[in-house]
């Protein structure tokens, strides 16, 4: 009979006393975006801080930020002396978003951009259009130490200034030229907050299954007895 009491008695403790690190589960996530738009340009874009009240009172454990960007560019140059016998650059934009909030190094910046080349000399008066150069770039940052959390938590707003100008460079071989060049920049800036996952309900055994598990070693136990 002792034998039957610990088994069970060991039966429920295990099926009460399980525990797991919880997992981190996104339950908010802000977008903002600006552009096309020619460059230089500037824009400001607000978002939510973490407010615990939103969320059962639970509290703000990981920032996750991400600025992606992207550009388009023309080119063009005309030799004005001699032929261009050699000549590349590379077209782009660069993007930075400024974080108002939190420390320093949670600032990204990205560079968007393509390199292209052209295939043979350009004679003098001769114009040569590279055509649209497209980009894209991203990059992101995330903050878990306590000093950054505490300062996205709140029940206001911060704000991310973006700004975008040209990132275009050119080398060429040969005599002196002309050029014009245009160039637009998109922006986008995301923010994602993480909290401490619920754990799941415990699964108790209704109290029919526990009698006849236990009827069960009892059974075991008078068994044992009777060998």
């Amino acid at each position: 009979m002792a034998f039957a009491k610990k088994a069970l008695a060991a039966a429920v403790l295990t099926v009460a006393a399980t525990s797991a690190s919880a997992a981190l589960e996104l339950v908010q996530t802000q977008t903002g975006s600006h552009g096309y738009a020619a460059t230089i340009w500037t824009q400001t874009l607000s978002f939510d801080l973490f407010n615990p009240a939103n969320f059962d009172g639970r509290s703000l454990q990981r920032v996750e930020l991400e600025l992606t960007g992207s550009s388009r560019t023309t080119y063009s140059f005309t030799p004005t002396s001699s032929s261009i016998i050699a000549a590349d650059g590379k077209f782009g934009a660069l993007i930075n978003a400024d974080v108002t909030i939190g420390s320093n190094d949670l600032d990204i910046l990205i560079r968007p951009g393509k390199t292209d080349a052209i295939t043979a000399p350009v004679a003098q008066g001769t114009t040569y259009d590279f055509g649209l150069q497209e980009g894209s770039g991203a990059d992101s940052k995330q903050a878990t130490d306590a000093a950054n959390l505490a300062a996205f938590t709140g029940s206001s707003t911060f704000d991310v200034n973006l700004a975008s100008y040209a990132d275009i460079s050119f080398n060429a071989v040969g005599g002196n030229y002309t050029s014009e060049q245009t160039a637009e920049a998109l922006a986008q800036f995301t923010v994602k907050y993480y909290v401490e996952e619920l754990p799941p309900a415990a699964s108790v055994p209704a109290p029919a299954s526990l009698a006849l598990f236990g009827l069960g070693l009892l059974a075991m136990s008078r068994k044992r007895k009777a060998a």
